[in-house]
Parts: C-alpha cells; sequence; structure tokens
C-alpha cells in the first residue's frame, strides 16, 4: 500500500560483514583462551597477555553483531592490528621478554589460523560503512520521505506535530476505521467487494493488523538499537500477509490486529528518547495507513447498507 511503501536502502551487507567480524573475534578469541593454561606455565606474564586477549576479543563480538558502532570497531581493529604485529615478532625477531626472549618461534596451524582471523577483523571494521545508509525514495512512496498537507501547511512525517498529537491521530483514525467495520451486518464482513482484487472489510482488518505487528517489531529493535534500514518489498509483503490471514477468522483476525497495535504502541511508549524513525513507522503503519483507506471504507459500507 502507498503509505507503507517506503522503500529503505538494503543494509544487508553491513549486518553481514559486522556478523562475520563478530564470528571470527570469537573464533580468535576461543583459539587465545585454548593456550592460556600453556603459555601462564611459561610466563605469568605472557599467560595474562593472551587471556587478556581473549577476554577483550570475545567479548567485543556482541556489540559489534548487535550495533553499528565507529568508534568500537577502531578500538577492534587496533588491538587486533597489535596483536598480529605481536604475532609476526614473535615469529621473525622474537618477544623482548618471556622464556624465548629474542628467540623466533616456529609457525603453527592453530596461531596462523588466529592470526588470519584477526587480520580479517582489522580488514573488515576499515570496510564496514561509517553510518546506515540513507533511505532511498521511492516512486510508489508516499510516507517516509514527502510531506504531507495537513490544514494548508506542510508537515514532515517526523515533524511539527507533537507525540501526543500523533497519538491522538492515530487513535482517532483506528476508532473510525474500526466504527465502520464494527457497523457491518456480521454477514457481510468477509464479503468480497472491498477491493477490485476481491478483498473483503476482513482482509482490509488483516492486512492492517499485518503492517502494525511490523511496525511493534521495528520499534522493538529500535528500542534495543538492533534496527537496520532494509529495503522492503510491500507488494510481496501485502501478498504474504493477504495468503496467510484470508481463511482466519474475523473474530482472530481482529484480535490479531488489537494486539498488534497494542504492542506498537507500548514499543513506542517505551522507547528511552524521541525516535524520528519510530515517529516515521507509527504514522506509516497507523494513521496514514488507516487514512488512506477510509475513503474507500465508508463507500463501501454505504454500499452494503442498500
Amino acid at each position: 500500500m502507498a503509505s507503507i511503501a517506503r522503500s529503505e536502502r538494503s543494509n544487508d551487507r553491513t549486518v553481514f560483514m559486522r556478523l562475520s567480524l563478530a564470528t571470527a573475534s570469537i573464533a580468535a578469541g576461543l583459539i587465545h583462551a585454548s593456550v592460556v593454561p600453556h603459555h601462564l606455565e611459561e610466563s605469568v606474564v605472557l599467560g595474562v597477555a593472551f587471556a587478556a586477549t581473549a577476554i577483550f576479543q570475545i567479548g567485543w563480538a556482541a556489540p559489534v553483531a548487535f550495533r553499528l558502532d565507529r568508534r568500537l570497531l577502531d578500538i577492534g581493529a587496533v588491538v587486533n592490528g597489535a596483536v598480529v604485529a605481536a604475532w609476526i615478532a614473535s615469529r621473525t625477531v622474537g618477544l623482548p621478554f618471556g622464556p624465548h626472549a629474542w628467540l623466533a618461534e616456529p609457525i603453527g596451524a592453530v596461531d596462523a589460523t588466529a592470526t588470519l582471523l584477526e587480520l580479517m577483523i582489522v580488514i573488515g571494521s576499515a570496510l564496514v560503512p561509517r553510518s546506515q545508509p540513507a533511505a532511498v525514495p521511492s516512486s510508489r512512496m508516499t510516507v517516509g520521505t514527502r510531506d504531507r498537507r495537513r490544514n494548508g501547511h506542510t508537515v514532515g512525517v517526523d515533524g511539527a506535530a507533537s507525540k501526543q498529537a500523533l497519538f491522538e491521530e492515530e487513535d482517532r483514525a483506528w476508532n473510525e476505521l474500526h466504527g465502520l467495520v464494527d457497523s457491518m451486518p456480521e454477514d457481510k464482513v468477509a464479503e468480497p467487494g472491498y477491493f477490485e482484487e476481491g478483498w473483503s472489510a476482513k482482509d482490509l482488518v488483516a492486512h492492517i493488523g499485518s503492517w502494525l505487528a511490523e511496525a511493534g517489531a521495528v520499534l522493538e529493535r529500535i528500542r534495543f538499537g538492533t534496527y537496520d534500514r532494509q529495503e522492503i518489498d510491500v507488494d510481496a509483503m501485502n501478498q504474504a500477509f493477504y495468503d496467510a490471514m484470508h481463511d482466519v477468522p474475523f473474530s482472530v483476525v481482529r484480535a490479531q490486529g488489537v494486539a498488534s497495535r497494542n504492542r506498537m504502541l507500548r514499543a513506542w511508549r517505551s522507547l528511552p528518547e524521541d525516535s524520528p524513525e519510530a515517529n516515521t513507522w507509527i504514522r506509516k503503519a497507523g494513521p496514514d495507513h488507516y487514512s488512506e483507506h477510509l475513503p474507500r471504507l465508508r463507500q463501501w459500507v454505504n454500499e452494503l447498507a442498500r
């Protein structure tokens, strides 16, 4: 639908790169942890150094996997770069301390693997984009990039209206939409004709509820800092929602819609600070989406009442 059709630049590559870095860091950390007892027997300094390296590499993985933080990536590149440099020195001229000071050690398969993983982290950290890419406008999109006209004034989707005003606007449109559906005779709710494609009022309620569920999931990810903008194939999602909900009884469809809306609003209220991205999702899944369907729904209710 037009109010949901906000195309966002895919960030899958960035997410994949971060997950790859996290995996490499855990693997390298586990290798270092496995040899800590051996190195402690040789030298307390070496043992502590390997333990600290393992703790850092394993601990660094989780935040890198779940959020894009340029400073964190830079720290990981510097630390792993230093570990690689120490390994090269130990295999060429020898380290200046320990039981084998200034003696070059042989290259083993395990330590070489750890070094390759660390090189991957150094290079990969530099290649990860420095910020989330901006959303790319779509010719089908009306919410999320274009301003809308209200009462003769241009209002941005993240814009001039306060959060409370947006909440009240969503509540009014929601109540009108469901009031119209509830006013229909029970045997007409599932009657095709709302859309030429064969949708019924029940299909509309399922469609609205499915996008509210999607918005609620996005707001939860925004709350926990794991949200990554992705390109949305709106038509495919609409079809998937229709296929999943078309044969579901109206009582279940309606309950799903109410639950999805409650979850979305609860997630919105729980955000620690105002989020333009969250407000955009609220508007495009909520009042703008309802308003897109209300004119035809009013007509359909009147047609069925004749």
